[in-house]
């Protein structure tokens, strides 16, 4: 019953309907007290206009504390939300930090397989060298000793 009261209040509240009532209901009132000396003082006239205040006053207030009330469950239903999308936002997070604990973990034991790796090269490469060097030192000994058994042989031939 008050929602249907509030409904036509809204409708006869509604700036263009209220502002029609409100010239038509002064200027009847400025017209009977003229004409026929109705409300000589404008008492009535002004309690009336007073009493139409005051239920307007109240009718905002009944609207303001409705609007209150959507605006508070909206708050609670966006708090929950934000609550929901922090949670989620703090799993994606923990989601990335065991990625990259993961990934930390893998270049530690891929700099460990490198450096392995480098150190079995090295080694390997040592080894080579001096394989190689003592190659290189046999090959210029047997090259000296070949260069001078053939610059001897023709020379012993020659005598």
């Amino acid at each position: 019953m008050l929602q249907r009261v509030l409904l036509v209040y809204r409708w006869f509240r509604s700036p263009r309907n209220f502002l029609v009532f409100l010239c038509a209901f002064i200027v009847g009132s400025i017209t009977f007290h003229r004409l026929d000396d109705y409300d000589p003082d404008l008492g009535i006239t002004n309690l009336i206009l007073s009493i139409e205040a005051s239920v307007a006053s109240a009718g905002i207030l009944l609207v303001l504390e409705q609007l209150l009330a959507h605006l508070l469950e909206f708050l609670k239903a966006w708090k929950a939300e934000q609550r929901e999308q922090a949670d989620r936002q703090a799993r994606m997070l923990q989601a990335v930090l065991a990625i990259a604990e993961a990934q930390r973990d893998m270049l530690v034991d891929h700099t460990n397989l490198l450096r392995a790796m480098r150190g079995h090269d090295e080694t390997v490469l040592s080894a080579l060298q001096e394989i190689m060097d003592a190659d290189s030192k046999g090959h210029r000994d047997g090259r000296i000793e070949n260069l001078g058994m053939g610059a001897q042989t023709p020379a012993a031939g020659a005598d």
